[in-house]
């Protein structure tokens, strides 16, 4: 049972950090306010986790990474930009297994 129970909120923290890129529009939104976000959101998940679920939607293309690097203002991030599958799924033009879409 702990196993279901891990997949389904697996499923939920991905499809909320989707709604999260959408809302953040086609500039994404980096690792740091994702983060923040989904605390705001009272998500209780463990940034680890997150990460891995960041790292699961980038697999499936369902999220892209832009690495923003500037030596001169030390800026070096991951910022993460919704793709247009990752729109479809949201809107249910596309199923994708393993996200809990329309569920609240």
């Amino acid at each position: 049972m702990a196993d279901f129970i891990k997949t389904v909120e697996n499923q939920v923290i991905r499809n909320q950090l989707l709604e999260l890129l959408r809302q953040a529009g086609p500039n994404g939104a980096s690792e740091k306010v994702i983060r923040m976000a989904m605390k705001k959101a009272g998500s209780r998940a463990e940034p680890e986790r997150i990460q891995e679920q960041i790292f699961y939607l980038e697999r499936k293309g369902l999220v892209w990474k832009a690495e923003c690097k500037n030596q001169a203002l030390g800026i070096d991030m991951n910022v993460y930009i919704l793709t247009s599958d990752g729109i479809d799924v949201l809107e249910g033009t596309r199923e994708e297994p393993g996200i809990g879409v329309g569920d609240g």
